[in-house]
């Protein structure tokens, strides 16, 4: 076709991504905009079979495909086909990005995409701060503007941890150290600011693996994780009420559970659902109830007497999901999908890239995610799951440019 023939879609996915990245932290609507255009853009180009090539000769993206198969096959016993259908889609349809992005982006333009994704949560950021000194008022007047504070954690502590990698490499010049250090205080600021224990878990346990990554594992590198966990652990705790309402209501809610059996607080009905979850692996131990039948499962298990000490809370366990990814992996998928999906951070962790710093900051990215999972299922949430395509999108690229070398 001569029309296709004049289009450059290398610059055409150069700046959908950079506009998609920028747009990530702001918008739900743009975000499935651009997930479609996506999908238009690269059927429209066509040339599959090169890009299935690539796809099957990249580890990261098989390991992707082995999951996503997994999760569609999963209809096949899942009862609630209606909820398992969105659950396919919106893993299918979110996740398509990656193959996409592998296929279809180079690598020199990997830093000007995280650029614009910092770009678009520094403006989200402006606006936490200015709606949290009373400046200026915007939506719900929420320090989380765009997104549920769980959800603008994770998007926190993966920038703050990108900048402060940065430092850690010493690679930069003085001016862009101080930048560095200033939009590091920044985002910390917020991320401390809000109520969101789910990303600000992840980002205390990647601190702590961060020194192990740069230095040699010894009592010196042992001796930085502590100190850094401990100083900024303790100026959150002790400059930001928000953070530390949190940490005592985490105190007091497994005080209630270990003294009184009291599981009706935010931590309590996380372990509620854990001790549910059991019972549920128990009875679909490999291959999980199916992608759509996890609220079935869940109020199945609670018909049983022996959870009559959670009367209390056995409505909202029965029509929420569980607060927890791994618990979602394990009822929907078993114990077949969490492998194939801990297969996924094996080849991404295992991935060789192009630059040392790359390298070291995917494996805090994963950190980030694995350790928030505790508090969350990431994956049901649509911001959270497409930040994680983006950033695995990026390292699929940087693997399949030095294959093609």
């Amino acid at each position: 076709m001569k029309f296709k023939e004049k289009i450059n879609f290398d610059k055409t996915y150069y700046y959908m991504s950079i506009l998609f990245a920028f747009v990530l932290p702001l918008s739900r609507a743009a975000i499935s905009f651009f997930v479609i255009l996506f999908i238009l853009v690269w059927i429209f180009e066509g040339n599959y079979k090169k890009k299935l090539k690539q796809i099957w000769e990249n580890k990261i993206l098989k390991s992707i495909f082995y999951f996503l198969v997994f999760v569609l096959i999963s209809l096949l016993w899942t009862e609630n086909i209606e909820t398992g259908l969105n659950v396919v889609r919106m893993y299918w349809g979110y996740w398509a990005v990656i193959f996409i992005a592998a296929t279809s982006l180079h690598y020199k333009y990997i830093t000007s995409i995280i650029t614009a994704f910092l770009a678009g949560l520094i403006v989200s950021c402006i606006i936490s701060y200015g709606v949290y000194f009373n400046v200026f008022d915007f939506k719900n007047n929420s320090i989380s503007p765009f997104m549920i504070t769980i959800e603008y954690s994770v998007f926190l502590a993966v920038a703050s941890m990108f900048l402060l990698n940065k430092l850690f490499e010493n690679k930069c010049t003085n001016n862009k150290k101080i930048m560095y250090i200033f939009l590091f205080i920044f985002l910390l600021g917020v991320l401390f600011l809000s109520n969101g224990r789910t990303g600000q878990l992840g980002f205390f346990v990647a601190l702590f693996i961060l020194p192990l990554l740069h230095f040699k594992v010894n009592f010196k590198s042992i001796f930085i994780s502590f100190f850094l966990v401990v100083t900024i652990f303790t100026l959150a705790y002790n400059t930001s009420n928000s953070f530390k309402s949190k940490v005592d209501n985490l105190v007091n809610d497994v005080n209630k559970v270990n003294s009184s059996v009291n599981y009706s607080s935010s931590t309590g009905i996380r372990l509620a659902y854990g001790i549910v979850t059991y019972d549920i692996f128990l009875r679909h131990p490999f291959i999980g109830s199916g992608a759509g039948d996890y609220r079935n499962e869940v109020k199945k298990s609670l018909e049983n007497e022996k959870f009559n000490y959670l009367d209390n809370i056995k409505y909202f366990l029965s029509n929420h999901h569980p607060h927890n990814q791994y618990y979602m992996f394990l009822i929907q998928f078993g114990l077949i999908g969490l492998i194939l999906f801990l297969n996924i951070v094996y080849s991404v962790i295992k991935t060789e890239n192009r630059d040392n710093e790359f390298t070291k900051f995917k494996i805090l990215f994963i950190v980030i995610y694995l350790a928030s999972f505790v508090g969350e299922p990431l994956f049901h949430k649509q911001f959270t799951a497409v930040l994680f395509v983006l950033f695995v999108s990026l390292i699929s690229i940087k693997q399949n440019s030095l294959e093609k070398i």
